[in-house]
C-alpha cells in the first residue's frame, strides 16, 4: 500500500521533459467588446441581406402581387355580402351636364360592390365630360356614391371656318352646346383666339360701357387684336400695352364721343398718336365742301 500511495506521488510530482515533437497548449485571447458587436452586426446583416434578396425575388415573381390581389378580391367579395353594394348616384352642382352623362363617366352598374369603384379613374372621366371643370367623388357608405362637379362659365363664341364654337371659362371648346342660347356673347376669330379670350375680357372690363358695344374681337396675326364696335367701326389695339389703349379709347369716347363719329378705323396701335379713317359718306361731304369753295 506504501508502495502503491508512493509510485502515485511519485508520478504526479514528476514533470518529464518535453520531448522534442509535443506542441505547447495556449489559451485563446478572448474577444473584445468591440469585436464582438461587429460580429452580432453582420450577422444581422447578412440576415437581413438574404431576407432582402428573398422578398425581391418575390416581387419579381409576382408573388406579393398576386397575393394582394387575391386577398383585395376577398374583401370585396365579403364586403358585397354584407350589402356594400352601389345602389344609387347622386351628383350635385349639374345645370348643363345630364344625369346620363354622369353615369356614363363614374362607370358603374346598381348593385355591384361599392369597394370595386375607382374613383380616381371615375373621376377623370367626369372631367372630360365637356361642361365640368371641377369633380370630385366619394364613397359614402353602405351604398352611396356622391358626386360633385362644377360646371365652366360660358365666356365667348369662336368663328371657326364659317362655323361658331361656345368657349368655357378655360377657353376649351364645350361641345355640342346650344349656340342659339348664347348669341349675346363676344365673338372671337383666329387660330389662337381661344386661348386669349380670357385676358381680352378681362381688359374689356375695366371699361364697362365700352364693352357692352364691341360684337367681336379678331386676332390679327396671333399678336394683337381688332376690334369690331355695333355701328361698324373697327378700332385696331396695338401688340403692346394694349390695356392702355382701350381706357384711351374710353377717355376719348367719354370727352369725344368718339364712337359717334362717321368713322370707319380708329387706329390706337401707335402711343400718343390717334389716327382715324373717314366713312365714304364723310368723304363725299367733304369733297362736296370742297367743290362748293
Amino acid at each position: 500500500m506504501r508502495r502503491l500511495t508512493a509510485a502515485i506521488r511519485s508520478m504526479v510530482t514528476r514533470t518529464p521533459a518535453p520531448k522534442g515533437g509535443g506542441r505547447k497548449l495556449t489559451r485563446r485571447k478572448p474577444w473584445t467588446r468591440t469585436s464582438r458587436l461587429a460580429m452580432i452586426w453582420g450577422s444581422a446583416a447578412a440576415a437581413l441581406a438574404l431576407a432582402a434578396t428573398g422578398v425581391a425575388w418575390l416581387v419579381r415573381d409576382g408573388w406579393v402581387d398576386r397575393q394582394v390581389a387575391s386577398l383585395d378580391r376577398g374583401f370585396v367579395a365579403t364586403s358585397a355580402q354584407l350589402g356594400f353594394t352601389v345602389d344609387r348616384v347622386l351628383a350635385d352642382g349639374r345645370n348643363e351636364t345630364t344625369s346620363s352623362q354622369v353615369l356614363s363617366a363614374v362607370g358603374v352598374q346598381l348593385g355591384e360592390p361599392i369597394f370595386s369603384v375607382d374613383l380616381e379613374a371615375a373621376r377623370a372621366r367626369l372631367l372630360t365630360l365637356p361642361w365640368v371643370a371641377t369633380a370630385t367623388i366619394e364613397r359614402r357608405l353602405p351604398d352611396t356614391l356622391y358626386v360633385r362637379i362644377t360646371e365652366t362659365t360660358p365666356l365667348a363664341l369662336w368663328q371657326q371656318q364659317q362655323k361658331l364654337h361656345l368657349l368655357g371659362g378655360d377657353g376649351r371648346v364645350i361641345a355640342d352646346a346650344p349656340i342659339e342660347r348664347f348669341a349675346d356673347l363676344l365673338v372671337v376669330v383666329g387660330p389662337d383666339a381661344p386661348e386669349h379670350a380670357g385676358e381680352l375680357l378681362d381688359m374689356m372690363a375695366t371699361q364697362p360701357e365700352l364693352r357692352r358695344r364691341v360684337t367681336a374681337a379678331v386676332r390679327i396675326g396671333g399678336r394683337r387684336w381688332n376690334l369690331r364696335i355695333d355701328n361698324g367701326i373697327d378700332v385696331k389695339l396695338p401688340e403692346q400695352n394694349g390695356a392702355a389703349a382701350w381706357a384711351e379709347l374710353g377717355r376719348l369716347e367719354r370727352d369725344y364721343g368718339i364712337l359717334g363719329r362717321d368713322l370707319t378705323v380708329i387706329d390706337l396701335r401707335l402711343p400718343n398718336q390717334l389716327q382715324v379713317q373717314l366713312a365714304p359718306t364723310a368723304v363725299a361731304r367733304q369733297k362736296a365742301k370742297g367743290d362748293d369753295t
